[in-house]
């Protein structure tokens, strides 16, 4: 680690070892409380992800194989979770700024 031309000191990796396991885990485990606490609060975003994952399952061929790429592919709405992250700050350290105005359905 100490070789010239080195892009990080032997200090700086050891503290990125440990703080990046924490800082992953703090905001995953911040974004699914913040899905489910959005789901909750809507029934009907709760009823569509479910029927979304039952049709799912209904059309594997093998019924207790993992999930496929083309399955996923086709959760258009599971991807709230990625919504969930848009408007919950899970990292309260970085501030988020609007740069255009976006209209959805009307």
């Amino acid at each position: 680690m100490n070789k010239a031309g080195t892009i990080l000191s032997e200090q700086t990796a050891l503290d990125l070892l440990f703080a990046l396991p924490f800082a992953a885990f703090e905001s995953a485990s911040s974004a699914v409380v913040l899905a489910l606490q959005y789901l909750q609060s809507n029934p009907l975003a709760q009823v569509e992800l479910t029927q979304e994952h039952e049709t799912i399952l209904r059309e594997r061929e093998t019924k207790d194989s993992g999930i496929t790429w083309k399955e996923y592919k086709s959760m258009t709405f599971t991807q709230m979770v990625n919504e969930t992250i848009r408007l919950g700050n899970i990292v309260p350290a970085i501030f988020r700024k609007v740069v255009k105005d976006i209209e959805i359905k009307g």
